[in-house]
């Protein structure tokens, strides 16, 4: 009735609610948290940039004639706009540190 789309479904909700209770259970049993907020703003930024692609795919794209130029473009803007929110957010010390170092350089 549902076909190959049904099977999906079913296996995504199964292993959620398996990943859930088992976080739960951690959670309760030894009071520790998998997850930080780092964590959360590596996901919030990955839905951003996946929305943001899409976005491109959808208004962007039909406009630039040459698939090669596109993808270029939008690897690079995506890709800038990643290092800056890791960089801004403050995710990763070390690449913090590598790009103070840069800056540095160069200036």
């Amino acid at each position: 009735m549902w076909g190959i789309g049904g099977s999906a479904a079913a296996t995504l909700i199964a292993y959620s609610v398996y990943f859930s209770l088992t976080m739960l259970f951690i959670w309760f049993k030894l009071k520790v948290s998998l997850f930080s907020t780092g964590m959360l703003k590596v996901l919030l930024m990955m839905a951003a940039l996946w929305v943001g692609a899409d976005v491109w795919e959808h208004f962007v794209s039909p406009l630039i004639q040459n698939f090669i130029v596109d993808a270029v473009i939008k690897t690079g803007l995506l890709s800038a706009i990643a290092l800056a929110a890791t960089y801004f957010w403050r995710i990763s010390p070390a690449i913090n540190d590598i790009i103070d170092r840069i800056v540095r350089k160069v200036k």
